[in-house]
């Protein structure tokens, strides 16, 4: 709907010329001046970019419960409007949508708004107090930027809070952020009056530019400056040759005291659980350090201490970033090649090579240890390796032949995500499998799942493995999450068993030519019916390969599918593999009955 009449008080009516009106148009309504007051009908459903913007004398909107979108900088500008309600469907308040109302003294959400936009009250500076929903998770940047009369907000269920959300809120005095996740830059900057403060219990990282300004810091002494138990940030010259935590803190903030020239020793209670990325780059005089077992250090953690020769560490840990120790006088001392500590594989130093060895005793390759490396083509692993971390082979263009040890006990998110030279990979008894753990591995064809993985396949594992035609999997696996093989364009086959309990979205998108092989009223078999998906039923729990039905996969099946293909019958004449078998034969899954299946019998029984 479009609007050029020039009434004070408009009641927009639910029908124009015989035509039900379900939305205000972009612009609709903007820049009305005398327009003081609108009636919106129940009939819309939606409100357009801009559609009151700059209306001055606006101070009243009616809106229906059932409008669910309100489009960006609807009423920007509106510098009069006193009264709004917020309609009970409304998902989320977009950017700019009350920026500049500066007479709007408070605002509450509806229990379906779980977003609150970018800069959406920016500079309402009569804005007192916020009801936000128990859904509202997210807060846009400058979301509140300005709203300096603001002193009462509920924050305690919000997960996100972007960048300069809070900037000049002067009477903002008290807040929750209790299950806060992410802060962002400069999110409560000069907050002056911000002295209570209620930290999450286990957030790593803080912008040290997120409360710049505000009571609580600037009335902090000398020294750490505690968010809870999270070392957040140093105030003041820290001059001191030894720096001491606290007991309980549980982890250091990224940039904690980086570039620091006096520091020389610290000490790390036992309770820490990350040290984070930079928090100790370049602290040249540090010659001494003890990480605690429990404790991961991430990326340039301790990033060129030019005087560490003395790092006391967890020999198995397993959240070692490759670039936490480098330039430190101890790796610098270290030959070419995988850099060890203990028994982890925690770095790489020098040229990349075509070939690899991690050597026997090694417990943990770390994180993104190979990540990037376009020379690797094969590399050979020590039976003795329990944990490869994320991202460890990520982006090996070049890696051919991999063999993993059976001692590993989980495939990390990302491990070989992009190794797009990597034809087959054979995987131990892991309990489970990583998000984007194989994706974009575009070469590989054919995937054994164990039985060992047992709760699930996380989302996106194989995401767009073009070539793979053939998934197997095995055991009590209960889940499959989102687009496990979205884009498996080649994709012909999968069975699934009776034990899967959820299938995740998108699971098979742009699989065309996949067949499901699933129990009767089984999970799998309701999900291939709804989706529909092309799929064959398995009636018992027999095993793949179990071709005579004696409850075991032996030579006699190799006989027996031998004597088949030979045109051996039973004694009423029928072959001796009837119909309702011929899928526990068929082991190459190309729909015929060939030599090709004795051979690949064989195989797996020579396998096992």
């Amino acid at each position: 709907m479009d609007y050029t009449g020039s009434a004070n008080a408009l009641v927009i009516p639910q029908t124009i010329d015989g035509r039900k009106i379900v939305r205000i148009g972009d612009y609709a309504l903007s820049k009305k001046a005398k327009l003081n007051s609108v009636v919106v009908p129940e009939s819309v459903e939606s409100i357009g970019s801009s559609a009151f913007e700059d209306s001055v004398d606006l101070k009243k909107v009616t809106l229906p419960d059932g409008v669910t979108k309100i489009g960006p900088s609807a009423f920007y500008g509106c510098s009069k409007l006193t009264t709004v309600n917020i309609p009970a469907k409304l998902e989320e308040i977009d950017d700019y949508t009350f920026s500049g109302c500066t007479q709007l003294t408070d605002i509450k959400l509806s229990e379906s708004v779980t977003y609150v936009g970018e800069s959406a009250f920016e500079g309402c500076s009569n804005l007192n107090s916020v009801t936000l929903s128990e859904n509202t998770e997210t807060i846009g940047d400058c979301a509140f930027y300005e709203c300096d009369s603001l002193y009462s907000i509920n924050l305690e269920n919000v997960s996100q809070i972007g960048a300069g959300a809070f900037v000049y809120c002067s009477n903002l005095d008290d807040i929750d952020l209790t299950n806060c996740s992410l802060i962002g830059e400069n999110a409560f900057s000069v907050c002056q009056s911000l002295i209570n403060i209620k930290f999450p219990d286990s957030i790593y990282s803080i912008p040290q530019t997120a409360f710049e300004y505000t009571l609580w810091e600037q009335s902090a002494p000398d020294g750490v400056l505690y968010a809870g138990d999270f070392a957040y940030k140093i105030i003041g010259d820290f001059t001191d040759s030894t720096l001491t935590f606290k007991d309980d803190t549980y982890a250091i903030n990224d940039d904690f005291l980086s570039y620091n020239e006096y520091v020389k020793k610290i000490n790390l209670p036992d309770s820490l659980t990350s040290i984070g990325v930079s928090a100790f780059e370049g602290c040249s005089a540090l010659k001494t350090v003890t990480i605690p077992d429990s404790c991961g250090v991430q990326a340039m953690a301790f990033y060129g201490c030019s005087s560490l020769t003395d790092i006391n560490y967890n020999e198995t840990a397993v959240r070692t970033a490759p670039t936490a120790f480098v330039e430190t006088a101890w790796y610098n001392s270290q030959p070419d090649g995988i850099v060890y500590y203990g028994k982890s594989a925690c770095a790489y130093k020098g040229d990349f090579k075509a070939n690899e060895t991690i050597k026997d005793g090694t417990v943990v390759v770390a994180d993104g240890l190979f990540y990037g490396d376009e020379e690797l083509t094969s590399i050979d692993i020590a039976d003795s390796v329990e944990y490869i971390g994320s991202m460890a082979f990520e982006e090996c263009i070049n890696l051919r032949e991999v063999k993993l040890p059976k001692s590993l006990y989980t495939i990390c998110e990302e491990t070989f995500y992009g190794c797009e030279s990597l034809e087959s990979i054979t995987l131990p008894d892991v309990v489970n499998i990583g998000e984007s753990a194989f994706a974009h591995c575009i070469s590989l064809k054919n995937i054994v799942i164990p039985e060992s993985v047992e709760f699930g396949i996380d989302d996106s594992a194989f995401l767009n493995c073009t070539s793979l035609q053939k998934v197997t999997v095995n055991g009590n696996i209960q889940q499959i999450g989102s687009a496990v093989f979205m884009n498996c364009e080649n994709l012909k086959s999968i069975n699934i068993p009776k034990s899967v309990e959820s299938i995740g979205n998108d699971v098979f998108e742009f699989c065309d030519n996949v067949t499901i092989k699933c129990y009767e009223n089984s999970y799998a078999h309701e999900y291939a019916k709804t989706n529909g998906i092309n799929y064959s039923l398995i009636f018992d729990e027999r095993e793949f390969g179990d071709i005579n039905n004696d409850g075991k996969v032996d030579v006699n099946d190799v006989t027996h599918l031998q004597r088949y293909i030979a045109g051996f019958t039973d004694e009423s004449g029928a072959p001796i593999i009837p119909d309702s078998d011929l899928g526990y034969a068929d082991i190459t899954d190309e729909g015929t009955i060939d030599s090709r299946d004795v051979t690949a019998l064989q195989m797996i029984l020579t396998n096992k």
